[in-house]
């Protein structure tokens, strides 16, 4: 047994809460500090599920990669040559829009990051049950759906323990609950229709691997202390304005002063109809009312410094985080460096761990023909905003003006000029630029001879 399957075995024994149980202990073990900042331990599907419901960051958090990643769907080819379209290409084309394919990557995505994993079965018409493996179909029509889960509808039943097994350590069958549906007001699932399903019917879509192949991390673990700080700032802060911004009213009543209880009564109704109501007086004989004094906390500062760790440990720019990635909201810079980020990810990601497997997939099931070669290419998801469009031409007309001169063409070849400045070599090398500006030629009058005028 290799060390990696060590490691695989290692990590399915494992519990996450005894790795929960050592977090946040300093001080020699005198203090926890988990329990003094109220952080909870043993996060669960039904927790990180909860926050991204009611949570409108960690929503953000979960969903900005997906989003950015899928938002320009790839284009999937066996030939380059765009004037042509094989069979394979015109046979994907239609599936992927029958089957509304990207939409439910996306899904799945977002799902993967909201838990562990998430897994895209496929509805598959072969006359076998979901617990048996795949069989091979001729008709793509019988390729019905495709329907993303999230860990917490889809269990892992079994692990293949087979150490002579290519799929050693890897789910063999899932537990997918089809049918089910929320308790009104809570998080638990109702069991609707539980299904036990065969790995050969499922994508297992994960992100952020370490040691195995089956679990990643979800994309809130590392920033729910984080989140609960924030919580604290904003609500605290906002608890805080509540309770400062209007004080209330004192009441003094003169020491020689007697009330009645229903007097008494009438003061106390009167004072809470100002406060609450739309009583702007107050009658009273010696009683004397002041206001007390207010004073409003402001978060701003302390949030900001929590979001600014979020940033960094999410790996999304801090104004594309709070903002927009196409806005004006945030920087050139921090939408180059999401851009790299976002294409990293479709490359690394997206590409090779779901595009490439689900259309193998297709094809070993033979809803799409045998190609010669795959592609699968990530156009540039920069869109750049009209200013930046303008600047981009206003630089390229100082180039061309530049390349256009004599002292240049020393330098430069026009064809080096031209790739510069994204234009096709239409003109040869050989063929002489045309000058800036035309030159007319006038003629020398001659000198004038002695004693005489010229001419």
């Amino acid at each position: 047994m290799t060390l990696g399957m060590l490691r695989v075995a290692a990590s399915l024994l494992k519990s996450r809460s005894e790795l929960a149980e050592a977090m946040g202990i300093t001080f020699g073990g005198a203090r926890d500090a988990y329990q003094v900042l109220g952080y909870k331990k043993v996060l669960g599907a039904d927790d990180y599920a909860g926050r991204y419901a009611r949570n409108g960051l960690a929503r953000r958090i979960v969903n900005a990669a997906p989003m950015a990643t899928w938002r320009v769907p790839p284009q999937v080819f066996e030939d380059e040559d765009p004037e042509k379209l094989t069979e394979f290409e015109q046979a994907f084309d239609a599936l992927a829009k029958r089957l509304r394919l990207w939409s439910l990557l996306l899904r799945a995505d977002k799902l993967a990051g909201l838990g562990r994993y998430s897994v895209l079965l496929l509805g598959v018409q072969d006359g076998r049950q979901l617990s048996e493996p795949l069989e091979s179909v001729s008709d793509p029509e019988r390729l019905l759906f495709l329907a993303p889960y999230s860990e917490a509808r889809a269990k892992i039943k079994a692990f293949d323990k087979n150490t002579q097994s290519a799929r050693f350590g890897l789910p063999d069958t899932y537990e997918i609950d089809l049918v089910g549906a929320l308790k009104e007001g809570a998080t638990t699932t109702i069991s609707g229709a539980k299904a036990t399903v065969h790995h050969s019917r499922v994508l297992h879509v994960t992100d952020d691997l370490l040691e195995d192949n089956i679990y990643g991390a979800p994309r809130l673990e590392c920033v729910w202390n984080l989140l609960d700080d924030l919580d604290k700032c904003t609500g605290g802060g906002a608890e805080a304005f509540w309770r400062s911004a209007y004080q209330g009213l004192h009441a003094n009543i003169a020491d020689d002063l007697e009330l009645k209880p229903e007097d008494e009564t009438a003061i106390s109704d009167e004072i809470d109809e100002y406060q609450h109501g739309m009583r702007r007086f107050i009658r009273t004989r010696g009683v004397e009312i002041n206001a007390l004094g207010a004073t409003a906390a402001d978060p701003k500062g302390a949030a900001g410094v929590v979001l600014q760790q979020i940033s960094g440990a999410t790996g999304i720019p801090l104004r594309i985080l709070v903002g927009s990635e196409r806005g004006e909201l945030a920087s050139q810079q921090d939408r180059e460096n999401w851009a790299d980020r976002t294409r990293g990810r479709q490359e690394s990601l997206a590409g090779p761990q779901m595009v490439e497997p689900l259309i193998r997939r297709f094809i070993a099931m033979g809803v799409l023909p045998e190609p010669k070669d795959l592609h699968v290419d990530w156009q540039d998801i920069q869109v750049l905003s009209e200013t930046e469009q303008a600047l981009v031409l206003e630089r390229r007309a100082t180039a061309t003006k530049l390349f256009g001169t004599r002292e240049a063409d020393r330098i430069i070849a026009p064809s080096e000029g031209r790739e510069a400045l994204g234009l096709p070599p239409d003109r040869p090398d050989h063929e002489p630029p045309m000058p800036p500006t035309a030159v007319i030629a006038r003629p020398v009058p001659a000198p004038p001879a002695p004693g005489g005028t010229a001419e």
